[in-house]
């Protein structure tokens, strides 16, 4: 139920943002567009007040001229950010890392007293306490068992460390094909078009050749920044995974050449 909550209120927030973002890009679109109308309408080419009604739409604009891709380069966005958001929280460094925690182990070992630091690690939720509790679950079998037990542990966090960045990645991929599919659809409309009407319908050629190239932009803007995130978050596990294991590594050498645990 946990999940769900958090879930939920991650895609809220996505949401929000994207909003957020939409109105920010209209905010910056639309005074252009405004001076193109006063140009226009000082040439006397274009009344300013046709444009002014649809300028306000030009989401739906877009979406409509950019067929029914549009809406899976949405999802691809929308998705795409709620994992990024959702993996940030979880790979904060200080969450994975407490210093204090990290403190009071050592300081435990250095009093030789590893019951406490199993208790110290039981009901901790980040991946640092499964780990060492994992490895010094195993003390009274020797230091080879404690390494087996801290590399099966550090495997596995690693393991849900990582989880949803496949998704990530795919999805930079996904958005960049619907993009592409987007394109080849639009140019079949046009062809099409040509092919019926001929050349003398250049209304109906030009809504084809929209649609290809509102997708081809759609879907790079949507792929280019997923793209981008899921190498950072990707950088940041593996910074992550070296903490672990000289983290571990050091755990294991103050067993060993402390006289805390025999070989």
């Amino acid at each position: 139920m946990d999940f769900r909550k958090r879930w939920f209120a991650i895609v809220f927030i996505t949401l929000v943002l994207c909003l957020a973002g939409f109105k920010q890009a209209r905010n910056f679109i639309l005074p252009r567009e405004v001076m193109a109308q006063e140009n226009s309408a000082s040439e006397g080419d274009v009344p300013p007040f046709e444009e002014e009604e649809k300028a306000p739409n030009w989401f739906l604009d877009m979406t409509d001229k950019g067929g029914p891709a549009m809406y899976g380069i949405y999802a691809c966005a929308i998705i795409g950010l709620a994992i990024t958001i959702e993996r940030t929280m979880k790979l904060r460094i200080k969450k994975i890392f407490p210093a204090a925690f990290i403190e009071q182990v050592r300081e435990h070992l250095r009093e030789r007293n590893i019951p406490e630091v199993i208790t110290l690690c039981e009901g901790k939720k980040f991946p640092l306490a499964r780990i060492v509790r994992a490895g010094l679950l195993q003390y009274n079998n020797g230091i080879q068992e404690v390494e087996r037990a801290i590399e099966g542990a550090s495997g596995l966090e690693i393991a849900i460390l990582g989880s949803h960045m496949r998704t990530l990645g795919t999805l930079g991929n996904i958005a960049t094909m619907l993009g592409l599919l987007g394109t080849v659809t639009g140019m079949i409309s046009a062809f099409q078009t040509i092919a019926s009407a001929g050349t003398g319908r250049p209304d109906l050629v030009a809504r084809g050749i929209s649609e290809a190239m509102t997708t081809t932009a759609a879907g790079l803007i949507a792929a280019i920044p997923l793209v981008l995130l899921y190498s950072h978050l990707m950088g940041k596990i593996d910074n992550i995974v070296i903490e672990l294991e000289e983290i571990s590594l050091d755990l294991i050498e103050e067993l060993t050449f402390g006289g805390i645990i025999e070989e």
